[in-house]
């Protein structure tokens, strides 16, 4: 996984969420910006599986706080809805 590529996704995402005056819940663990990201890297880099992709990324340098792969799919959802 390229390093570049992580981080130009978080940034045309949250970039795109800040466009669109999305703010993330003040008491959530990881923004929405960051749990689309890993939705992201689940699609091109763990076949759609968000639990394994959740398992390999969280706690690293780029998404150092731990999150459980249904909050994932619940921002997912969430997201979906409002497109």
């Amino acid at each position: 996984m390229d390093d570049a590529l992580i981080v130009t996704i978080y940034v045309v995402i949250d970039d795109t969420m800040k466009a669109l005056e999305h703010r993330s819940h003040c008491l959530s663990s990881l923004s929405d910006a960051e749990i689309l990201t890993i939705a992201v890297l689940a699609a091109r880099y763990y076949g759609n599986h968000h639990a394994r992709a959740v398992g390999q990324l969280t706690g690293t340098a780029y998404f150092p706080r731990v999150i459980s792969p249904s909050r994932v799919y619940g921002k997912i959802k969430q997201a979906h809805a409002h497109i």
